[in-house]
């Protein structure tokens, strides 16, 4: 072990629950061998830094313990401890480094036995917004119904009860777009960097694939701005897998 202390306090978190790493493997939906090597600390056995954030994050959550203090044992600098190994000189293959060879599952969930593999955030920002912008035209729709019925109801004999003209509200500022609108092919991952988190994860969904994302504070990027991925754009892969995007906290 390096002696950061992240395995130990993982090892006693999981002992304490009384879990397996199998058990952990099958909730987690993360591979059993990545799961060791975060409790043993070798890094280096782990594909890259963005995936070793993403693994220990979730991991970290399953087992109940703050992800954040675990995260801030590793040494400054964007990579993990031992991720220079990963390297293998200026000759290595980047897809090589990315992807290790035929591993039953990649996928990252907080630990719900038979979940989507999905890593869950919460609602999106604009969902707030699109709700109240739904409800808005509700009711308009059931007043000009309204109306129409009086209306029907007087016959001829009086004049017809005007509908009340009610204006139908824009959706707000912040409600979430349909489309990412970025050039998307399914199985090809898209190019997200330097794209907010929203924009990112629409591309990700037509892309095919799942988005993982991780939080991660960056003094280049704006707050909410996606400034790394894994796989890297244009590599092809079978949809349905996971894409890890690293969107900045702020400086």
């Amino acid at each position: 072990m390096s002696g950061l202390g992240i395995g130990e306090a993982l090892i006693r978190a999981r002992t304490a629950r009384g879990r397996t790493l199998d058990d952990a493997e099958r909730d987690t939906r993360i591979s059993r061998r990545y799961l060791q090597a975060l409790e043993d600390e070798r890094f280096d056995l782990i594909p890259a830094p963005v995936y070793t954030r993403g693994f220990l994050r979730s991991y970290s959550q399953y087992l109940g313990l703050e992800a954040a203090p675990l995260l801030a044992r590793f040494p400054p600098g964007d990579a993990a401890p031992g991720a220079a190994s990963l390297a293998g000189g200026a000759s290595a293959d980047p897809a090589a480094r990315l992807f290790p060879p035929r591993e039953p599952t990649i996928g990252v969930d907080i630990g719900l036995a038979g979940g989507g593999g999905l890593l869950r955030r919460g609602p999106l920002p604009g969902a707030r917004a699109a709700t109240v912008a739904l409800v808005a035209i509700f009711v308009t729709a059931v007043v000009v119904l309204l109306a129409f019925v009086i209306a029907s109801l007087g016959g001829g004999e009086g004049a017809a009860v005007p509908a009340t003209p009610v204006a139908t509200p824009a959706p707000g500022p912040d409600a979430a777009p349909a489309s990412s609108g970025l050039e998307t092919e399914v199985g090809i991952v898209p190019d997200v960097v330097g794209q907010s988190e929203d924009v990112a994860r629409l591309a990700v969904r037509e892309a095919g694939f799942e988005a993982n994302v991780v939080t991660e504070r960056n003094e280049q990027y704006p707050r909410g701005t996606v400034f790394e991925q894994a796989p890297a754009a244009g590599v092809r892969r079978e949809p349905g897998r996971s894409v890890f995007i690293v969107v900045s906290a702020g400086p």
